[in-house]
């Protein structure tokens, strides 16, 4: 009896390694904001320095869990791994309540202008993106 593998395309692989470095980048930048300095928020604008010392641990656990999803949803794709897909819906998740958050209950916009919403929605639509695919490789039996 033959046993065929399933070719995996070269697509597949492209958007695993880009999710990856991606969400590293999200990582990092989490990772910067949770162990800014002083001195570095005495320089930032007094707009922005009210958004860094009134945010919450609300905000601060979901952005955690957003950026961390997406990390360990990367791994899971690039693994090929099925879980990938739980990661994925885990960063959404976290990714739409942190920005829905900082809308709705700071005055991040009144401080940053409406132009800062561009950047929150493009995070939402890559997180999107990102589970969809990793649904439709699991469908498709990638992973």
């Amino acid at each position: 009896m033959e046993t065929t593998k399933k070719q995996i395309p070269k697509i597949f692989w492209a958007i695993a390694v880009i999710a990856l470095f991606w969400n590293l980048i999200g990582a990092f930048i989490y990772l910067s904001d949770m162990f800014i300095s002083g001195e570095d928020i005495a320089k930032m604008e007094p707009g922005m320095q009210e958004l860094y010392l009134n945010s919450t641990i609300f905000q601060k656990v979901i952005y955690g869990i957003g950026v961390g999803g997406g990390v360990l949803g990367s791994i899971g794709l690039l693994l090929r791994k099925p879980l990938a897909v739980s990661f994925f819906l885990i960063s959404l998740v976290g990714v739409t309540l942190q920005f829905c958050y900082g809308v709705l209950f700071t005055n991040a916009v009144e401080v940053l202008g409406v132009t800062s919403l561009i950047m929150p929605a493009f995070v939402i639509l890559i997180a999107s993106f990102l589970f969809w695919y990793s649904r439709y490789s699991r469908v498709q039996g990638l992973i």
